[in-house]
């Protein structure tokens, strides 16, 4: 009997996420092994790991104030294209967190790194 109802549920479970698979969640710790793999130099030598922690962390809290992000990261459903922009949440980073002090160059190149990433991993479209 246990393993009739083992086997109803496994099927069960697995016909729901064939037809509808669950959005895919962020590891930190995976981004920031990635972002940090891929800075060029000259982003690299102007910035911390620590402060690339900050940045990280801070770009995650921009996109959960744009609705993007709630538990895990969905799907994209920004009306406008310009919302994404490495330039956009680069300002918002930087005008709610004053003391960060990344220069705007290596924080934007931070950016598109994370939007690629999260793109790359299916969490944007």
């Amino acid at each position: 009997m246990s393993l009739v109802l083992a086997w109803f549920f496994i099927a069960r479970d697995a016909k729901k996420f064939a037809v509808s698979p669950p959005s895919p969640l962020v590891d930190m710790d995976a981004m920031y092994d990635k972002i940090f793999s891929e800075l060029d130099e000259e982003t690299g030598a102007v910035i911390t790991p620590e402060e690339l922690n900050k940045v990280l962390e801070a770009f995650i809290v921009v996109l959960i104030k744009k609705g993007i992000v709630a538990e895990d990261i969905k799907s994209a459903n920004v009306t406008e294209e310009s919302e994404l922009s490495a330039e956009s949440i680069a300002a918002q980073i930087r005008k709610e967190n004053t003391e960060l002090g990344v220069a705007h160059l290596a924080l934007v190149r931070i950016i598109e790194s994370s939007l690629t990433y999260l793109k790359g991993i299916n969490a944007l479209s």
